[in-house]
This record gives C-alpha cells, sequence and structure tokens, in this order.
C-alpha cells in the first residue's frame, strides 16, 4: 500500500491496521496484548489455528 503522507493517513491507518492483524501483531499496537508476549508469539498462533 502507498506509504504515509500528509494527504492518506486514513487510509494508510486502515491498511496498516490489516497488516498487522494478519501478521497477528494487531494486539501489541492496541496494547491489548503485552510487548512481552511477543516472545511466545509463534506459540500463541499456533494455538489459534489449533481452536
Amino acid at each position: 500500500f502507498p506509504m504515509l503522507s500528509e494527504l492518506n493517513y486514513g487510509l494508510w491507518s486502515e491498511n496498516m491496521k490489516a497488516l498487522l492483524k494478519t501478521k497477528g501483531l494487531w494486539g501489541v499496537v492496541s496494547g491489548m496484548l503485552p510487548f512481552l508476549n511477543l516472545l511466545l508469539l509463534p506459540h500463541l498462533l499456533l494455538l489459534k489455528q489449533s481452536w
């Protein structure tokens, strides 16, 4: 998606949020997942896939 500029923040932020969600990182950015849990992220993703 296009690089952030003064004119496209709305679109850029929606695209970035979607990208971070697909990578399982939105919880860290939004504050819902503590940063230290990033060390466990691969294990958390495997657990999520097995639900």
